[in-house]
């Protein structure tokens, strides 16, 4: 006690010299030899029961050169203070706490909380007397006090991971960095806002590489899911901070340093969006992790991941008004979009295993993540319709739920019927289109603008009706029972029906096609009908006579070769009947020729085909039935006249 009482005896003294005048070399002579005997003693002669008689001189002699060095400062100011001298002893500043809390820490080794305590002192006192300059000197001692302001930090820094686990540490110090970026916003101090920025990052890193979620945790109370709301909402707290309190830059700023000027509108925005983004993950990993260790009975965890998505998008949606910010509508979005995704693929792997009961996809609760997509999607792009810039909906997000109504709801009822009628019967073969369709000829009347939604949807849709007849016609055989099968009136060829109605609509609404367009579209719509009208012959004759199918050897029976070569005959003379009496001029020639092709498909399929195929009955019946429709095509309906430029035109 008597060689620390003569050194306290000393540096009052130094402190007394330091409130008159400047005198660095002083006032690090007397640090160093301090600080340094009382190393040397700690390290050879300290006991823990020392602590008592010990412990005030630290605290005295630390007090007095942190006096020592603002006095420094203040003396520095004076007009008659010497000049070309740093206004802070950086020396003194940062050596000081170093050496103080080293010392400190042998001090309290034997104490469980001692060091952790002993840094939440430091770092109070560093602020507290950063805050008392502040208001009584002001910006002139702002070089000072943002050294200060540093250390109490640093000090503040060091509370949690001296107390706490690794969890809570990076936690503390997420929720520490969102505190600096709101000081460092409103006292336009960028280097603290980066600061308190780079320590979430710092934060986040650390949490997510080290810390694992107990197995035997209880499900949403527990640490690893207090600590990554801590860390998620500190992030979206301080993305909130910087869309609200960060300024434009000034025009006056080239004076100021560096690390204090304006950083440029671009960099707040990508930071701001950075921010948000990784609050949201960090948010939502965290609330997945804790659903999914709840092992929930119902739903599954497909619609589990929909339903916390489309909840986080409402929530978002609702908040952006409240809290005046714009940008969380954009998430909001995504999120929308993402749980339709991840619906959409849930619902399609339950719904295509065929030995699946239909009753255990109700149980799982697939259904109820489609609904929740609906009508969130529903609500969400109202809600959009009327905004502005990024807020407003796109046509893109429009389409997508068209989309996904459609798909989703020929994918439920194709499942309902496979499950509940039977997978081989006509009406499990035609219910993926009936809903959907019937849902794009109403979008038609609703929706604009209307170029748009042909090019995206309606010609889209069409084309898949297209391959689903290609299909339909080369696999199915369209049974109904116990009902019998009737020709136009079993639902597949209802269905062909429906679509061929859907096309006329869409030509009737869509106005004249492009003149490269005309003659594709001619052809694969006749290609359509002639396999649709063949393959309901096929049909017929399947169910009537018992025939093979397509894919079974239909071509090989005698029956339907038979059957096929009138048919065509009879649509040759359709088609050249009608260009003869209803067509108009500028399609009755390519008709009535289209059909004298057909007809002579016929001939050759005679010659070649039935000729050597054919027992003797069938080819005479054949033959006689051939030639007989050739007479009455000759004279009913010989070759149209050409039509004229101006008629084509028209």
């Amino acid at each position: 006690m008597a060689l620390f009482s003569y050194y306290l005896v000393l540096n009052l003294a130094i402190a007394w010299i330091a409130s008159r005048q400047a005198w660095k070399l002083l006032n690090l002579v007397g640090f160093v030899f301090t600080f340094s005997i009382a190393s040397l003693w700690g390290w050879r002669s300290w006991r823990p029961e020392h602590f008592a008689t010990t412990e005030p001189f630290l605290i005295a002699h630390f007090a007095l050169y942190l006096y020592i060095c603002v006095q420094y400062s203040r003396q520095l100011l004076r007009e008659d203070a010497p000049r070309g001298l740093p206004v802070v002893d950086g020396g003194l500043l940062f050596g000081l706490p170093l050496v103080a809390f080293g010392l400190q820490a042998g001090l309290v080794s034997h104490w469980p909380y001692g060091l952790a305590v002993s840094a939440a002192v430091l770092s109070g006192v560093y602020l507290v007397l950063g805050r008392w300059l502040w208001q009584r000197s002001g910006g002139r001692l702002l070089l000072l006090i943002e050294g200060l302001f540093a250390l109490g930090v640093v000090f503040l820094l060091l509370v949690t991971p001296l107390a706490l686990g690794g969890s809570w540490t990076s936690a503390a110090w997420a929720v520490q960095g969102a505190g600096i970026v709101w000081l460092g916003l409103r006292q336009r101090r960028w280097w603290a806002t980066g600061l308190g920025l780079l320590l979430q990052l710092v934060a986040a890193a650390w949490f997510w590489d080290f810390s694992v979620r107990p197995y035997e945790a209880p499900v949403f109370a527990n640490a690893f899911w207090l600590s990554t709301l801590m860390l998620g909402g500190s992030a979206l707290v301080s993305a909130w901070l910087l869309h609200r309190l960060a300024p434009a830059p000034a025009s006056d700023e080239t004076a100021l340093p560096v690390w204090n000027r304006t950083p440029p509108a671009g960099l707040w925005e990508a930071v701001h969006w950075g921010l948000l983004t990784l609050g949201l993950l960090q948010c939502l990993t965290g609330l997945w992790s804790e659903v999914q260790e709840a092992y929930w009975a119902w739903p599954n965890p497909d619609t589990q991941l929909v339903l916390l998505w489309l909840a986080t998008a409402v929530g978002l949606e609702l908040a952006h008004r409240r809290l005046a910010w714009p940008a969380l509508r954009l998430p909001a979005r995504l999120l929308w979009v993402g749980a339709s995704l991840v619906a959409m693929g849930g619902v399609a792997g339950w719904i295509f295993n065929a030995w699946y009961p239909w009753e255990h996809v109700i149980h799982q609760g697939g259904w109820l993540a489609t609904a929740g997509v609906l009508a969130v999607g529903v609500w969400l792009l109202r809600r959009l319709h009327d905004a502005h810039g990024l807020g407003r909906a796109t046509f893109a997000e429009r389409l997508w739920l068209a989309w996904f109504a459609m798909l989703q709801g020929a994918i439920l009822l194709h499942a309902l019927a496979s499950m509940q009628i039977g997978p081989h019967l006509a009406w499990t073969a035609v219910a993926p289109i009936v809903g959907p369709t019937i849902l794009a000829w109403v979008l038609w009347n609703r929706t604009e603008p209307a170029a748009l939604w042909l090019r995206g949807l309606h010609a889209p849709w069409l084309l898949l009706l297209v391959l689903w007849s290609a299909w339909v016609n080369l696999t199915h055989a369209a049974d109904m029972a116990p009902l019998p099968n009737l020709p136009l009136l079993n639902p597949v060829d209802l269905g062909h029906a429906l679509g061929l109605l859907y096309a006329w609509r869409l030509w009737r609404g869509a106005g004249p096609l492009p003149p490269w367009w005309q003659r594709p579209v001619v052809g694969v719509t006749a290609a359509v009908v002639f396999a649709w009208i063949n393959t309901m012959l096929v049909r017929s004759l399947h169910h009537w006579s018992d025939t093979p199918m397509w894919l079974d050897g239909a071509l090989y029976s005698d029956i339907v070769q038979m059957a096929l070569t009138i048919l065509w005959t009879l649509m040759a003379l359709t088609a050249m009947l009608w260009a003869t009496r209803k067509a108009g001029p500028s399609v009755a020639r390519p008709l009535w020729l289209a059909g004298a092709g057909l007809l002579a498909v016929v001939v050759l399929k005679l010659f070649f085909v039935d000729l050597a195929s054919l027992d003797t009955l069938r080819r005479i019946v054949t033959f006689l039935g051939v030639g007989l429709l050739m007479l009455v095509i000759g004279y009913v309906s010989p070759l149209p006249p050409a039509a004229s430029v101006r008629e084509v035109r028209q």
